[in-house]
């Protein structure tokens, strides 16, 4: 109405039962495909650190989904605490269906407001973290208004994720992109702005099978199913479909080709695809394969497809156009021969930081019993505060304990 751009920030978040399949989700991304200066941040979610726990209407593919970053600063002034390196907080979602996070921010803020609250002026959650994220984008898309670059809501969410700074030792699942980085998504946006080709398309609509959805299909492919990952020589497909600027003609649309090359980001991942080309509104299909030699140790296997253009009028991390999210968990079997029973040693685990162990459960059992011991060994002679919970494989928590342990009381 008012020929500006907006950028909103949402700090809210419902549990999403069938992610990326919410009304609200939906409605938002063909809210964005008619407003291409509109620019929309949210919470990722407080249900972490279960995978697969990021709600509506975080999941939507259009909008940035924001998880909340701990740095060892924050941590030694806010809360007096030393952690040995930077983090995420254990409650922030993580992505398992969808492709989310997008990207994280600090997710914790000492503030004055809001002044009705006479309590604690120390805040934490996604919450904190998204109108971080959109005050970047708002600084971003302030500098491009100032130097009169044409730019969209698509071509901001690909600089802020490819400008991202990746956080060592944490998953894909839980970073996304990684901690967002405007003095590297400046350029980024400054060499798509310059572009034409990243002037038709505002994203890409993503979809591939997965197990846990009622209709079969994700954003994402997610397999978590004992003995039922599609290991080589079978394949993982993602059709590819462009979601283009409202401003391209019909005829536009219909002439619109363009080129991909593909590059994986981890070892057990691999392109194996015929087809690297988009042609009209007609979906493009990437065909993956994962190597089973690869995929042994039981734990978690997260990696993306990087689809970038080839051939056109961009390069570098400006050329990045989509992911191709893949997680696969194996799990620790639980059978007669091992007594039904598995032990973990987590001695290596630092403050804040989460460790997921992953059992395939028995056929037939109801119950799981899990016991937490603290060992001298450790260095926490005196005890440790620690939380366990037991999730689903759909990250909703079952059972737990958040407490005191100490070597003379285990739980």
């Amino acid at each position: 109405r008012w020929g500006m751009p907006v950028v909103v920030n949402m700090s809210f978040g419902i549990g999403s039962v069938e992610e990326g399949d919410d009304a609200m989700g939906q409605w938002l991304d063909e809210l964005m495909a008619e407003n291409p200066d509109f620019y929309v941040c949210t919470s990722a979610g407080n249900e972490g650190p279960g995978l697969s726990t990021v709600g509506l209407p975080a999941t939507s593919e259009s909008l940035i989904a924001v998880g909340a970053y701990l740095s060892s600063t924050t941590a030694r002034d806010l809360y007096d605490a030393d952690l040995p390196r930077n983090t995420m907080f254990a409650f922030s979602s993580r992505g398992g269906e969808t492709p989310k996070p997008d990207v994280v921010a600090p997710g914790s803020a000492l503030s004055t407001v809001p002044g009705f609250d006479d309590g604690s002026a120390r805040y934490n959650g996604t919450s904190m973290a998204a109108p971080e994220c959109a005050g970047a984008i708002a600084l971003l898309r302030s500098a491009a208004a100032s130097e009169g670059l044409d730019v969209h809501w698509g071509m901001m969410k690909r600089a802020v994720i490819a400008g991202a700074s990746r956080i060592e030792g944490l998953e894909l699942n839980t970073q996304g992109g990684g901690l967002v980085n405007v003095p590297a998504s400046w350029p980024v946006l400054q060499d798509l702005a310059d572009s034409e080709t990243a002037q038709e398309v505002l994203w890409y609509h993503v979809r591939t099978a997965c197990p846990f959805q009622d209709d079969g299909e994700a954003s994402a492919a997610y397999w978590r199913v004992p003995g039922g990952v599609p290991v080589a020589p079978e394949t993982v497909e993602f059709d590819v479909i462009p979601v283009f600027h409202p401003d391209l003609s019909p005829d536009e649309r219909d002439s619109f080709l363009r080129s991909f090359k593909f590059k994986s980001e981890a070892p057990w991942l691999k392109v194996v695809t015929g087809k690297d080309y988009v042609r009209g509104e007609r979906a493009m299909t990437v065909a993956l394969q994962y190597d089973g030699k690869k995929l042994t140790e039981p734990g978690l296997y997260s990696a993306r497809v990087i689809g970038s253009q080839a051939g056109g009028d961009l390069g570098g991390l400006a050329a990045r156009e989509f992911y191709l999210w893949n997680t696969v968990v194996i799990g620790t079997p639980l059978t007669v021969e091992n007594g039904f029973m598995a032990t973990w040693d987590g001695k290596d685990l630092p403050p804040s930081w989460v460790h997921r162990y992953y059992v395939d459960v028995p056929a037939g059992a109801t119950a799981m019993r899990v016991r937490l011991e603290v060992s001298d060994d450790t260095g926490a002679g005196d005890g440790a505060r620690v939380l366990t919970e037991i999730c689903d494989p759909e990250g909703r928590v079952r059972g737990g304990f958040a407490g005191y342990a100490t070597t003379d009381d285990p739980i």
